[in-house]
């Protein structure tokens, strides 16, 4: 961040604020996962290291997408990769629908 700075001169809280949607959804999704985490039995063998992994990874996914889905829509929509991906999926839906 400190070189982002000197090279085009964006400051670090610059930087942080454009970014923080990400920053926020990732931190729920990593207390989300370290919370459901604790709750699953301690795993002993590859078996259980899997279910832990078939279970956090989706859930690990489901928070981050829905958390920064959900700031997306309380920031009012604004410009970002949020819009870009329900307009491709938006296309995707009129083309299948047309088909």
């Amino acid at each position: 961040m400190v070189l982002v700075k000197h090279f085009i001169g964006v400051t670090v809280l610059e930087q942080l604020a454009a970014n923080g949607r990400a920053l926020a959804s990732i931190a729920i999704m990593a207390a989300g996962v370290l919370f459901a985490s604790t709750w699953l039995p301690a795993a002993n063998d590859s078996v259980g290291l899997a279910w832990q992994l078939a279970i956090l990874v989706p859930l690990g996914a489901v928070l981050y997408c829905g958390s920064s889905f959900g700031l997306w829509l309380s920031m009012k929509r604004p410009d970002g990769p949020e819009r870009e991906i329900l307009n491709i999926l938006g296309k995707i839906l009129s083309k299948v629908r047309h088909g």
